[in-house]
């Protein structure tokens, strides 16, 4: 392989890794080979914070979505459910039906997540949250108490 490094701003790393899985009944198996996986070390930015990560590690078997608390005053946490990869939107309306932000705009690997909304710039009232994912679309009510 040729040395690319002094044309390339980014260090070339190697890592190196073994493998072990662990059902849903905490049984491990066996520790796979050693692998490497080589490569230009690219910062991609910052992690998305919002996945949250199951005591089994497993997956949602349906789409869904909710909010707590509700009523709130001023921050309100909105989980929602993936069964797979999707695109995802999640959009927050006023009464009048009128968006008011785009909380969620990006690709999502399936999971459980978890996303904040902060109602202090905004008055008291009734507020819709609406996901889009694939063909799964769902609006719900919540409502902001000052």
């Amino acid at each position: 392989m040729q040395d690319v490094s002094e044309y390339c701003e980014y260090p070339y790393v190697t890592y190196s890794y073994k493998i072990i899985a662990k059902d849903n009944r905490g049984n491990r198996s066996l520790k796979s080979e050693r692998g490497l996986v080589s490569g230009y070390y690219i910062d991609c930015g910052e992690e998305s914070e919002d996945r949250i990560f199951s005591e089994d590690n497993s997956l949602p078997m349906e789409f869904s979505i909710r909010n707590y608390p509700n009523p709130f005053n001023p921050v309100t946490n909105i989980v929602y459910n993936l069964p797979k990869d999707e695109f995802v939107k999640i959009k927050i309306y006023d009464a009048l039906g009128k968006e008011i932000m785009t909380i969620v705009n990006e690709f999502k690997e399936a999971g459980k997540y978890n996303v904040s909304f902060n109602g202090v710039n905004f008055s008291s009232g009734i507020y819709y949250y609406r996901i889009e994912a694939g063909s799964f679309i769902q609006t719900k009510k919540m409502l902001l108490i000052k």
